[in-house]
C-alpha cells in the first residue's frame, strides 16, 4: 500500500509533468507566431484598451523591469505593441497593444484555451474537484492560505525538502 509520503511525491511529480506539457503547448503556440514564450506571455497579459507602465508589465511577468525593455523593443519592432507617453507623467512610458498585437493576442489566447482531451472527458464533479484543487495549489504556491486550507502545514506534510521548496 502506498504511504501518504509516496502519494504526495507522486502527485507533485504528476503535477510537474502536467505543467511541463502545458508549457510545451504554450511554447508551440508562441513559436507558431514567431514569438518567444516571454513575448507571448507579455502579449497575453496586456489587456486591450488598458496600457500599463513598464514596471506594471514587469509585475505581470514576475520579472525585472530591465527584462521588459528587451521584450518591448522586439514586440514594438514587429508592430505588436507601442510605447505611449503617460497622460499624467511624460517621463513614464506606457505599453499598449496595437491592432496587430490585439489580433495576435486573440489568436494566442484561443490557442492556450484549447482543452486537452482529458478535460473534455472529465465529469462535472471531476472538473469541479480539479478546479478546486488547482485553486488551492495556486494559492499555496503564491504564499497565500487557500480558502479551505489554514496557513499552518497540513497533517504529516514535510516542513522542508524538494516538494515544499518547489511550491
Amino acid at each position: 500500500m502506498e504511504t501518504r509520503e509516496q502519494l504526495r511525491a507522486e502527485a507533485w511529480r504528476a503535477l510537474y509533468d502536467a505543467g511541463d506539457a502545458i508549457r510545451q503547448r504554450v511554447f508551440a503556440a508562441a513559436q507558431a507566431k514567431d514569438l518567444s514564450p516571454a513575448q507571448a506571455h507579455l502579449l497575453t497579459r496586456l489587456e486591450p484598451s488598458t496600457p500599463v507602465t513598464m514596471s506594471q508589465a514587469a509585475q505581470l511577468l514576475a520579472c525585472d523591469a530591465s527584462n521588459v525593455t528587451g521584450l518591448t523593443d522586439r514586440l514594438e519592432r514587429r508592430g505588436l505593441i507601442e510605447r505611449q507617453t503617460s497622460a499624467t507623467d511624460r517621463r513614464v512610458k506606457m505599453l499598449a497593444l496595437t491592432p496587430s498585437g490585439l489580433e495576435i493576442r486573440r489568436e494566442l489566447t484561443e490557442a492556450f484555451a484549447r482543452l486537452p482531451s482529458i478535460l473534455v472527458d472529465l465529469s462535472t464533479d471531476e472538473l469541479r474537484a480539479m478546479r478546486d484543487l488547482m485553486r488551492r495549489l495556486a494559492a499555496s504556491c503564491a504564499g497565500r492560505a487557500a480558502e479551505t486550507d489554514e496557513a499552518s502545514p497540513t497533517e504529516g506534510a514535510p516542513s522542508a525538502g524538494p516538494e515544499s521548496a518547489a511550491g
